[in-house]
């Protein structure tokens, strides 16, 4: 077959290799209870899309980026994250009749809010979403009442930034516009919704976010940012075919062929550069982190009067106590963010959605076949 009907893939998993792998004993009873859930409830998924829920493996894909939560955990997460994978796909497929997933649009939204004097919650937001709000129930509304402002009001930006991103989309497509490699970087990121996933993975208290302070809060950042950018670019290297196949243009490779004038090939090289280069970024990040945390203090001379010394040692073993639960924090968060990362792109290879049933084929040789990548059907 020539060249012009194939094209390798970056190996992803190598440049990941130094993570491990985790699973979530619970991945079967999750599927199954959603799969449930989704396929019998009405008005969720058209009929065409249930027709590959099964092959599309979300179920392993919650197991494998949240292996330590529990089964009810486990079991929300994946009905969330199997309809937020669907709203992309819907909004990403310029002529699928379902593709208009809020209503009403975030300019209109914010000029209501004006209006009103009233901000919207980002569960408020999600109500107006059309398969997101069928997983808010009254557990979820419940625990966002129970959660800190902080909380809330990342969870509300991590919703702004994906509704934002899908509207971007719609917007791009109708005037077949292509958007600048920056402005996609961005955009990209919050696309799949990955923020707000992990915003609902810690109201499920899988882990706590790590309330930091200046600097060490600044590479906190760095460190989620890089995470997502390695999954986002990694999943754009693996559905460029379906995406392409699809009319969707908003894809890495497509948007990197575009601007730098390159071949598919090129275009499959200098991403897996970009999401190497991300890694990197991550791992650096994380030791800095880790490094600040472990860091000796300095010690202190306490005087011999003991009427003095006996307060500042209790205030000094509080600090301790207080910086071993900020440390372990940020281990769980980070660990979390690894997780995400392997499990993502581990997922890629099983499931069906990119490369049918040769996914195995295409994890060990990279190959992909242009005749040979699965078509999904569409809403019409």
């Amino acid at each position: 077959m020539s060249l012009s009907h194939s094209f390798q893939l970056p190996d992803l998993l190598a440049i990941i290799g130094p993570l491990e792998l985790r699973t979530n004993s619970h991945c079967r009873f999750a599927t199954d209870v959603s799969e449930e859930w989704i396929s019998k409830e009405l008005n969720i998924l058209s009929e065409c899309e249930l027709s590959y829920l099964r092959s599309t493996k979300t179920g392993l894909l919650s197991a494998l980026c949240f292996p330590t939560c529990d089964a009810p955990q486990l079991r929300v997460l994946t009905n969330f994250m199997t309809l937020l994978l669907y709203s992309s796909i819907r909004a990403c497929t310029p002529n699928d009749s379902q593709r208009l997933l809020w209503e009403p649009k975030l300019e209109q939204s914010e000029s209501i809010e004006k209006i009103m004097g009233k901000s919207q919650s980002g569960v408020d937001m999600l109500r107006s979403h059309a398969l997101l709000m069928h997983v808010i129930d009254n557990g979820i509304c419940g625990r966002c009442g129970k959660a800190s402002e902080s909380w809330n009001s990342r969870f509300t930006q991590s919703v702004k930034l994906l509704r934002s991103a899908q509207e971007k989309v719609l917007s791009h497509q109708s005037k077949n516009h292509m958007p600048a490699l920056d402005e996609y970087i961005e955009m990209r990121r919050e696309m799949y919704g990955s923020s707000m996933t992990f915003d609902l993975a810690e109201l499920l208290e899988i882990f706590q976010y790590p309330e930091l302070q200046g600097a060490s809060a600044d590479i906190l950042v760095d460190i989620k940012r890089a995470a997502f950018d390695v999954i986002a670019w990694s999943m754009d290297v693996v559905s460029y075919q379906l995406d392409h196949s699809r009319g969707n243009n908003h894809n890495l490779v497509t948007v990197l062929m575009f601007h730098k004038n390159l071949s598919v090939q090129g275009a499959m090289k200098l991403s897996g550069n970009m999401v190497r280069d991300a890694f990197g970024s991550f791992c650096k990040s994380e030791q800095n982190i880790l490094d600040s945390l472990t860091s000796p203090n300095k010690s202190m001379a306490f005087p011999i009067l003991s009427w003095v010394w006996k307060p500042l040692a209790s205030d000094a073993v509080a600090r301790d106590e207080e910086a071993s639960v900020v440390g372990d924090n940020v281990r769980r968060y980070i660990r979390a963010l690894k997780d995400c990362i392997a499990g993502t792109i581990h997922w890629a290879y099983e499931t069906e959605l990119f490369f049918g049933k040769k996914g195995g084929e295409v994890r060990t040789f990279g190959w992909v076949f242009v005749d040979q990548v699965p078509s999904l059907p569409t809403n019409v």
